[in-house]
Protein backbone atom coordinates (compact mmCIF):
# COMPACT_ATOMS: atom_id res chain seq x y z
CA UNK A 1 0.00 0.00 0.00
CA UNK A 2 1.37 3.56 -0.78
CA UNK A 3 2.33 6.23 1.72
CA UNK A 4 -1.30 8.33 0.70
CA UNK A 5 -3.73 5.25 0.13
CA UNK A 6 -2.07 4.65 4.23
CA UNK A 7 -2.38 8.50 4.89
CA UNK A 8 -6.31 8.61 3.26
CA UNK A 9 -7.66 5.38 5.17
CA UNK A 10 -6.05 6.86 8.49
CA UNK A 11 -8.56 9.38 9.24
CA UNK A 12 -8.70 11.15 12.87
CA UNK A 13 -11.17 13.25 14.21
CA UNK A 14 -10.09 16.32 16.30
CA UNK A 15 -12.46 17.83 18.43
CA UNK A 16 -11.10 20.30 21.25
CA UNK A 17 -12.98 21.45 24.56
CA UNK A 18 -10.75 24.83 25.63
CA UNK A 19 -13.10 25.34 28.69
CA UNK A 20 -12.24 21.90 30.15
CA UNK A 21 -8.76 22.02 28.23
CA UNK A 22 -9.40 18.57 26.59
CA UNK A 23 -9.67 17.24 23.16
CA UNK A 24 -11.87 14.07 21.61
CA UNK A 25 -10.43 12.48 19.38
CA UNK A 26 -12.07 9.85 17.17
CA UNK A 27 -9.93 7.47 15.29
CA UNK A 28 -12.32 6.98 11.58
CA UNK A 29 -10.75 4.07 9.95
CA UNK A 30 -11.40 0.17 9.09
CA UNK A 31 -10.06 -2.26 11.15
CA UNK A 32 -9.72 -5.97 11.84
CA UNK A 33 -8.57 -7.28 14.80
CA UNK A 34 -7.90 -10.83 15.24
CA UNK A 35 -8.46 -12.38 18.90
CA UNK A 36 -8.57 -15.57 20.44
CA UNK A 37 -10.61 -16.85 23.80
CA UNK A 38 -11.16 -19.64 26.11
CA UNK A 39 -13.81 -22.07 24.62
CA UNK A 40 -16.40 -23.40 27.25
CA UNK A 41 -16.80 -26.34 25.44
CA UNK A 42 -19.48 -27.92 28.08
CA UNK A 43 -22.16 -27.89 26.14
CA UNK A 44 -21.10 -28.38 22.50
CA UNK A 45 -22.54 -28.00 19.62
CA UNK A 46 -25.11 -26.28 21.92
CA UNK A 47 -22.75 -23.77 23.02
CA UNK A 48 -22.80 -19.87 24.17
CA UNK A 49 -19.27 -18.08 24.31
CA UNK A 50 -18.28 -15.38 26.24
CA UNK A 51 -15.15 -13.15 24.42
CA UNK A 52 -14.08 -10.00 25.74
CA UNK A 53 -11.19 -7.62 24.25
CA UNK A 54 -9.46 -5.12 26.47
CA UNK A 55 -8.28 -1.91 24.87
CA UNK A 56 -6.28 0.19 27.17
CA UNK A 57 -2.60 2.44 26.71
CA UNK A 58 0.34 0.81 28.35
CA UNK A 59 2.76 3.92 28.14
CA UNK A 60 -0.07 6.92 29.31
CA UNK A 61 -2.31 6.84 32.53
CA UNK A 62 -6.05 8.33 32.75
CA UNK A 63 -4.18 11.65 33.11
CA UNK A 64 -2.79 11.08 29.56
CA UNK A 65 -5.47 9.15 28.33
CA UNK A 66 -8.74 8.63 29.19
CA UNK A 67 -10.97 6.00 27.02
CA UNK A 68 -14.64 6.64 27.00
CA UNK A 69 -17.00 4.18 24.90
CA UNK A 70 -19.11 5.86 22.22
CA UNK A 71 -22.02 3.59 22.81
CA UNK A 72 -23.23 0.78 24.93
CA UNK A 73 -23.10 -1.78 22.44
CA UNK A 74 -20.49 -2.52 19.90
CA UNK A 75 -21.61 -1.74 16.13
CA UNK A 76 -22.71 -4.63 13.94
CA UNK A 77 -24.03 -2.67 11.08
CA UNK A 78 -21.12 -3.58 8.91
CA UNK A 79 -20.92 -7.10 10.38
CA UNK A 80 -20.33 -9.87 7.79
CA UNK A 81 -22.01 -12.94 8.89
CA UNK A 82 -20.39 -16.36 10.06
CA UNK A 83 -21.62 -19.35 8.83
CA UNK A 84 -21.24 -20.97 12.23
CA UNK A 85 -21.91 -18.45 15.01
CA UNK A 86 -24.76 -15.93 15.35
CA UNK A 87 -23.61 -12.93 17.90
CA UNK A 88 -26.15 -12.86 20.57
CA UNK A 89 -25.20 -9.70 22.04
CA UNK A 90 -22.85 -6.94 22.74
CA UNK A 91 -21.62 -5.25 25.82
CA UNK A 92 -18.91 -2.44 26.26
CA UNK A 93 -17.60 -1.73 29.89
CA UNK A 94 -15.20 0.93 30.75
CA UNK A 95 -13.24 0.13 34.00
CA UNK A 96 -10.40 1.95 35.91
CA UNK A 97 -7.61 0.16 37.22
CA UNK A 98 -4.98 1.18 39.82
CA UNK A 99 -1.71 -0.86 39.54
CA UNK A 100 0.54 -1.04 42.31
CA UNK A 101 3.53 0.57 40.09
CA UNK A 102 2.06 3.55 39.19
CA UNK A 103 0.68 6.50 41.04
CA UNK A 104 -2.50 6.84 39.02
CA UNK A 105 -5.26 4.80 37.12
CA UNK A 106 -5.30 3.33 33.94
CA UNK A 107 -8.76 3.14 31.37
CA UNK A 108 -9.67 0.21 30.33
CA UNK A 109 -12.64 -0.44 27.89
CA UNK A 110 -13.78 -3.63 27.72
CA UNK A 111 -15.58 -5.36 24.39
CA UNK A 112 -17.69 -8.70 25.18
CA UNK A 113 -19.39 -10.18 22.40
CA UNK A 114 -21.57 -13.24 23.50
CA UNK A 115 -21.75 -15.72 20.54
CA UNK A 116 -23.55 -18.94 19.95
CA UNK A 117 -22.45 -22.13 17.83
CA UNK A 118 -24.73 -22.69 14.59
CA UNK A 119 -25.53 -26.45 15.70
CA UNK A 120 -26.89 -27.72 12.11
CA UNK A 121 -23.52 -28.64 10.49
CA UNK A 122 -22.79 -30.49 13.22
CA UNK A 123 -26.27 -32.24 13.74
CA UNK A 124 -26.28 -33.35 9.87
CA UNK A 125 -22.96 -34.81 10.09
CA UNK A 126 -22.42 -36.03 13.71
CA UNK A 127 -25.26 -36.58 16.00
CA UNK A 128 -27.99 -37.80 13.50
CA UNK A 129 -25.65 -40.48 11.35
CA UNK A 130 -24.14 -41.63 14.76
CA UNK A 131 -27.78 -42.15 16.23
CA UNK A 132 -28.59 -44.10 13.12
CA UNK A 133 -25.62 -46.08 13.55
CA UNK A 134 -25.94 -47.00 16.96
CA UNK A 135 -29.70 -47.71 16.36
CA UNK A 136 -29.15 -50.37 13.23
CA UNK A 137 -26.38 -51.40 16.29
CA UNK A 138 -28.71 -52.40 18.87
CA UNK A 139 -31.44 -53.47 16.48
CA UNK A 140 -28.80 -55.78 14.99
CA UNK A 141 -27.59 -57.27 18.46
CA UNK A 142 -31.27 -58.14 19.80
CA UNK A 143 -32.19 -59.53 16.66
CA UNK A 144 -32.74 -63.61 16.98
CA UNK A 145 -30.90 -65.96 14.79
CA UNK A 146 -32.61 -69.54 14.30
CA UNK A 147 -30.74 -70.79 11.18
CA UNK A 148 -26.96 -70.38 10.50
CA UNK A 149 -27.70 -67.73 7.58
CA UNK A 150 -29.07 -65.40 10.35
CA UNK A 151 -25.68 -65.30 12.21
CA UNK A 152 -23.38 -64.72 9.42
CA UNK A 153 -25.90 -61.51 8.71
CA UNK A 154 -26.16 -60.57 12.32
CA UNK A 155 -22.01 -61.09 12.36
CA UNK A 156 -21.85 -58.78 8.90
CA UNK A 157 -24.29 -56.41 10.29
CA UNK A 158 -21.80 -55.70 13.48
CA UNK A 159 -18.63 -55.43 11.75
CA UNK A 160 -19.93 -53.10 9.46
CA UNK A 161 -21.98 -50.94 11.62
CA UNK A 162 -18.55 -50.92 13.95
CA UNK A 163 -16.62 -49.98 10.68
CA UNK A 164 -18.77 -47.48 9.49
CA UNK A 165 -19.08 -45.79 13.55
CA UNK A 166 -14.84 -46.10 13.17
CA UNK A 167 -14.85 -44.13 9.69
CA UNK A 168 -17.66 -41.62 10.86
CA UNK A 169 -15.31 -40.77 14.45
CA UNK A 170 -12.25 -40.12 12.05
CA UNK A 171 -14.01 -37.81 10.26
CA UNK A 172 -15.53 -36.31 12.93
CA UNK A 173 -12.91 -35.87 14.91
CA UNK A 174 -11.16 -32.99 12.48
CA UNK A 175 -14.15 -30.84 12.30
CA UNK A 176 -14.61 -30.65 16.64
CA UNK A 177 -12.72 -28.26 18.65
CA UNK A 178 -10.49 -30.29 21.03
CA UNK A 179 -10.26 -29.78 24.82
CA UNK A 180 -8.92 -31.40 27.69
CA UNK A 181 -10.67 -30.05 30.70
CA UNK A 182 -14.15 -31.87 30.51
CA UNK A 183 -16.36 -34.18 28.44
CA UNK A 184 -18.52 -32.01 26.78
CA UNK A 185 -22.30 -32.84 26.72
CA UNK A 186 -22.52 -34.50 23.53
CA UNK A 187 -19.44 -37.14 24.20
CA UNK A 188 -21.49 -38.35 27.44
CA UNK A 189 -24.82 -39.12 25.61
Amino acid sequence: MKDDDTRRLLNAKLTTDRQRRASLIELLYPTIYKFSCLLDLRFFPFDVQVCTMTFSSWTYDQKGIDYFPYSEKIGTSNYLENEGWYILKTKVTRNEVKYSCCPNKYTLLQLTLYLRRKPLFYLVNLIIPTSIITLIAIVGFFTTSSASGMREEKVSLGITTLLSMSILMLMVSDQMPTTSTFIPLIGKL
